[in-house]
């Protein structure tokens, strides 16, 4: 999967879910400030990240979109992390995150969705 560090500039995440960004486009030039709401595209299950269902930020706290090493080709990848809410209602998990690479894309400067990339855990 390509790294999209290199051509994104995180700005802010605003309302824990909202995330402000330049991205940078094929000619080489940066786009205007853009935002995209990951609450549409990430969830929770029980206090961990779920890329199958969105309203992760209705069971979250503590969220940030954070550089974070994973690989000599995806360094300082963009990761969104939270504390996330246990189903219990009253324990939160230790801070998580998840690689917005995973999901997205650049195109021409512009976060594409490009969907989950498992299928579901069987009911």
């Amino acid at each position: 999967m390509p790294a999209i560090n290199d051509h994104m500039k995180i700005l802010e995440l605003e309302d824990r879910h909202v995330l402000h960004y330049k991205g940078q486009k094929d000619d080489r030039t940066w786009t205007g400030e853009q935002k995209i709401d990951l609450n549409h595209f990430f969830g929770d299950t029980n206090g961990f990240f779920d890329a199958w269902k969105g309203g992760y930020a209705d069971k979250s706290k503590e969220e940030a979109v954070e550089p974070e090493y994973e690989s000599e080709i995806h360094f300082a990848e963009p990761k969104l992390k939270a504390k996330m809410l246990e189903d219990d209602g009253t324990t939160w998990r230790e801070r998580q995150g998840i690689f917005l690479y995973k999901y997205f894309n650049l195109k021409d400067g512009t976060l594409d969705y490009k969907g989950p990339i498992k299928p579901p855990p069987p009911p």
